[in-house]
């Protein structure tokens, strides 16, 4: 099966979305943010995940979905 493809600033977009969700709802339950280091590892683990799904390329390719 052809893995989709996903350019590395989408990816880079989708880690940060997702790490700035984490703190929102940390914020709303009361907790303190997270450190940069969390925040990184947390990152860094839904990109590896992400990697494991898409074909990941330099540029944006026609048609593109950035999908959340």
């Amino acid at each position: 099966m052809k893995k989709q493809r996903i350019s590395v600033e989408s990816l880079e977009k989708r880690c940060k979305d997702f790490a700035d969700e984490q703190n929102q709802i940390r914020t709303q339950d009361n907790l303190p943010p997270m450190s940069n280091s969390e925040r990184l590892e947390m990152m860094a683990l839904l990109a590896k995940s992400l990697e494991s799904q898409y074909e990941i390329v330099e540029e944006e390719t026609k048609g593109e979905k950035n999908v959340v």
